[in-house]
């Protein structure tokens, strides 16, 4: 004896529930989808970020004569080749860099930090990007 088979019965308890089942995974897609799409923008600056900063680092470790303080000609050049990459590379206007060189006996370098805010599109939150590359000075 068949129990269900075919009969009126067995169609009526199962419908509509392709319907809840959808309703329950909708969510859990949109969630999922927005996840992905703010995860890539996040990561997309980011890569912006560290293309600003190795940028700016190889361009600071061949200037001569490089300065930390921002009052010195090279320090500004550096800068102004910084704010260059900033807007080349479609980063927020409140994007900030700190550039120190070290002059040590064996520590001769350059380092450039670059910070820049991530405000989310989609969800209520922020975040900062933050960045540090350390280049070889190539002059002594």
């Amino acid at each position: 004896m068949k129990v269900f088979s075919n009969s009126s019965l067995a169609k009526r308890h199962e419908s509509g529930t392709a319907l809840v089942e959808l309703a329950l995974c909708i969510p859990l897609l949109v969630t999922m989808f927005v996840g992905i799409f703010e995860l890539s923008a996040w990561l997309n600056q980011y890569l912006a970020v560290s293309r600003l900063a190795y940028e700016g680092a190889r361009y600071a470790s061949t200037v001569p004569a490089l300065q930390d303080n921002s009052e010195s000609s090279t320090a500004r050049d550096v800068m102004n080749r910084i704010e260059q990459l900033k807007v080349q590379y479609s980063l927020p206007e409140t994007t900030t860099s700190q550039l120190t060189r070290t002059d040590g006996s064996e520590d001769n370098s350059v380092l450039l930090t670059v910070s820049a805010p991530h405000q989310f599109t989609l969800l209520p939150m922020s975040t900062t990007v933050n960045v540090k590359v350390k280049m070889a000075y190539l002059y002594r």
